[in-house]
């Protein structure tokens, strides 16, 4: 792992940023970018952002994102298959629909400019063939960025039908693992959202620890000042109503099911227990599903109806732009985190969580990253669980850690100097710091990364 970056040099080197979906999109896989840019400059990095015109990119938009955008950085935007001509033919992949044109305008752009690195941040992998593409064509070295793993037996193993139907997925895994092997072992570094995800890769291709670096996302106090200055509007709730609203705003697959009944089980024998104190209380989801054209199915809602407490949990399967989900956690009494069974998974909205300085509980996998922050940095009720640990038992440490002892009303004592190093500008130091041996040293992990 690369920890170190080298001081700003004078004539800043120059990184393509392939990352389709990008502002004013607000899909989660573009903030890794998005919190880069302002501070790339000054540890000896110039950006270039390649992405497709969001009005291809099926995702709620938000042009605050844009706006807080480095004037210096150039942008360059593609057009793709519009999703309504693919959905008839069965498939709405921007992978699918975006990859002749990001080719063309990467080949365009390598050609006329100078670059040193090209970086690939985004979930959409198949984007990732660029890569060997362009270092054959121009001899650019490029970076990977795992934020989710591309090959994965999670559904299988856990018997849970995967996004898009088992057939579908079945398809989209074989050719992932036809084409990874290749793009892993030319790529001159990877970065991994989760340290799982880094040893899966070392495991699977035989790499270098020192091939890849763990990069969790961070975050930036920038983002509440916008919505400060700007005003932005809460869609969710009404704050000061005399309710109590907590909230959590993201995406609530089956793998977090295990977290969420705890969490809502917790809930049920508190209001036995003191039904005066929180029968005020609403659990507010907020973009739990993110499925498009109707086919978005509640996560939350069956688990509540089979608990008693539709009520109090009210769910809204579709997102909202980013600035309004940072809106919610301003305006909310309290935020919760229900975390994945999946030991690997990383919760990359866990440092604007923590940002919004209120009372947070979080309930993950005793593995996780999210764990270690949250005890490093005090920021809140913490409450893992071992794998096939009962429901029940879980339920049990919420009940007692947040609601019997009052965690939903104490204000977290971070330690700040603690957070540091997950601070947007902490993180993009050390992809810098990437970029700088992956552009010196090429594309061969076991001798020069």
């Amino acid at each position: 792992m690369i920890e170190n970056a080298g001081a700003a040099v004078t004539t800043p080197r120059r990184v393509l940023m392939v990352c389709p979906r990008f502002a004013p999109s607000s899909a989660p896989d573009m903030h890794r970018v998005r919190l880069a840019l302002p501070w790339l400059p000054e540890f000896g990095w110039s950006a270039t952002v390649l992405c497709v015109d969001a009005q291809f990119v099926p995702v709620p938009q938000d042009p605050l994102l844009v706006a807080g955008i480095p004037d210096d950085v150039t942008i360059h935007r593609t057009k793709a298959i519009p999703l309504k001509w693919t959905r008839r033919l069965g498939f709405g992949s921007l992978t699918v629909r975006s990859l002749r044109y990001l080719r063309a305008e990467g080949d365009k752009l390598l050609r006329q400019k100078s670059f040193d690195l090209v970086y690939f941040s985004t979930t959409e992998f198949g984007v990732f063939s660029l890569g060997p593409r362009w270092l054959s064509r121009y001899g650019v070295p490029y970076v990977l960025d795992y934020q989710d793993p591309w090959i994965t037996d999670y559904y299988q193993k856990h018997q849970i039908s995967p996004p898009g139907g088992r057939l579908k997925y079945r398809l989209f895994q074989t050719m992932a693992k036809l084409r990874e092997p290749s793009i892993v072992r030319q790529a001159a570094h990877i970065t991994a959202v989760s340290a799982t995800y880094a040893e899966q890769l070392c495991d699977r291709y035989s790499l270098p620890q020192h091939a890849l670096t763990t990069l969790p996302f961070g975050g930036t106090s920038t983002d509440f000042e916008t919505v400060a200055r700007e005003n932005v509007s809460n869609p969710v709730f009404q704050p000061q109503d005399g309710l109590q609203h907590w909230l959590y705003a993201g995406v609530a697959g089956p793998y977090m099911k295990t977290a969420v009944m705890a969490i809502l089980k917790a809930f049920q024998l508190a209001l036995h227990i003191d039904p005066h104190r929180f029968e005020r209380v609403r659990m507010h989801f907020v973009g739990t599903d993110y499925a498009i054209d109707g086919q978005a199915q509640a996560r939350i809602l069956p688990i509540a109806r089979e608990l008693g407490l539709l009520q109090y949990v009210h769910e809204q399967t579709a997102r909202i732009p980013y600035f309004q989900v940072v809106r919610c956690l301003m305006d909310a009494d309290a935020l919760i985190m229900p975390g994945s069974d999946d030991p690997g998974y990383t919760a990359s909205k866990i440092c604007p969580y923590i940002l919004a300085r209120k009372p947070l509980l979080t309930v993950f996998h005793e593995a996780r990253s999210v764990c270690d922050i949250m005890k490093s940095c005090n920021s809140g009720v913490l409450v893992q669980f071992r794998a096939n640990a009962a429901t029940d038992e879980i339920a049990a440490q919420i009940l007692k850690k947040w609601f019997l002892e009052k965690g939903y009303e104490r204000q977290p004592s971070t330690d700040w100097q603690a957070f540091e190093p997950y601070t947007a500008r902490h993180m993009t130091k050390v992809l810098a710091a990437v970029f700088s041996e992956a552009a010196a040293n090429g594309s061969r992990h076991g001798s020069s990364v």
